[in-house]
């Protein structure tokens, strides 16, 4: 189960091992929690919302996501995550599909990404589960939480493939043309620690 904030994070911060995943047969949810209607403000909201819904779902099934799911809350309105009802629909998640493994944001610089971790740690803590919680970082080159052990993925097979998928975003190719050589420079670097040409990073934090 991977848990983001925004429709283009699951891809952009562990699309590489979503897809090697799914090359091994394993069974991929991604709960989408943000609409991010902010992320191109030229645009109207309305217009945006259904291109950023149409375009994950289709990019999820590219890379072999079984299912999708937004949790429909509109990027002003981040806060609103912290409500209990919004919460609990995410614990209802997560006890219908019991996953082994659980990824999500770790608290870099972006707010939406801070709280979004903040509350999966804690839904995690509380539902006392038997998964792994895994973190990663979308923007920071730098090591959020190298106090945790880490996981890296080689993901030389399935690199192509992640850039492939960052670039069906076409409603907002601005923001993730910028990315891309992050994108890039990430998982090379990860790849020189890992022993492989590209790898993704993760931290084991419960």
């Amino acid at each position: 189960l991977c848990i983001v904030a925004h429709s283009d994070d699951q891809i952009i911060g562990i699309g590489g091992t979503l897809a090697k995943y799914a090359t091994e047969g394993k069974n991929i949810i991604s709960l989408i929690l943000l609409y991010g209607e902010k992320s191109e403000p030229w645009l109207k909201e309305d217009y945006l919302i259904k291109a950023r819904v149409k375009e994950s779902q289709a990019v999820d099934k590219y890379l072999g996501i079984k299912k999708t799911f937004f949790l429909g809350i509109k990027e002003k309105d981040y806060k609103n995550l912290n409500d209990e009802k919004v919460k609990q629909k995410i614990k209802n998640i997560i006890l219908k599909y019991k996953p082994v493994k659980i990824f999500t944001h770790a608290p870099d610089l972006h707010p939406e990404h801070r709280l979004v971790n903040k509350i999966v740690i804690e839904i995690f803590d509380e539902l006392k589960l038997d998964s792994s919680l895994y973190t990663f970082s979308i923007w920071s080159l730098v090591d959020v939480n190298k106090n945790f052990p880490r996981l890296y993925v080689d993901i030389t097979k399935t690199f192509d493939k992640k850039i492939k998928a960052i670039k069906k975003f076409k409603s907002q190719w601005e923001s993730v043309f910028l990315l891309l050589p992050i994108t890039h420079l990430k998982a090379r670097l990860n790849g020189l620690r890992n022993n492989s040409k590209y790898a993704e990073l993760f931290h084991k934090i419960r």
